[in-house]
């Protein structure tokens, strides 16, 4: 139902995101993009969640590259590098909610859908 992240705070982090991408996005004519919603059609629902997906894989990447640089690092015996990798990982915290917001719009999005489902 999403009442999860919602106690986490992700609404609160979705509208932070939006007024990021508003304020400081392209000034370009509005298009499909990973922030908004535009087509709300089950096909496009689906491509939106499609685009979630994608992203959610790359905010793993961004969370998992510090903490593997770090432990190369401390491996290596390179402990600056590995403090640094640390440091890094901490800034990328927002990292861990971006990827909760793309699986919290996808609990939505699968809400949204069923609804559409059951009425057909």
């Amino acid at each position: 139902s999403g009442k999860l992240y919602e106690a986490i705070g992700i609404r609160q982090f979705k509208k932070l995101v939006l007024f990021i991408e508003r304020k400081y996005g392209p000034k370009k004519k509005p298009t499909p993009n990973y922030y908004f919603l535009w087509d709300y059609s089950p096909q496009g629902l689906k491509r939106f969640e499609l685009m979630g997906r994608f992203m959610e894989g790359i905010h793993i990447v961004g969370a998992l590259a510090p903490a593997l640089g770090a432990a190369v690092g401390k491996l290596t015996g390179h402990e600056g590098s590995a403090i640094e990798y640390v440091l890094l990982g901490l800034f990328s915290g927002a990292n861990a909610y971006a990827l909760l917001l793309q699986r919290y719009n996808r609990v939505r999005i699968y809400n949204v859908l069923d609804k559409m489902q059951n009425r057909s």
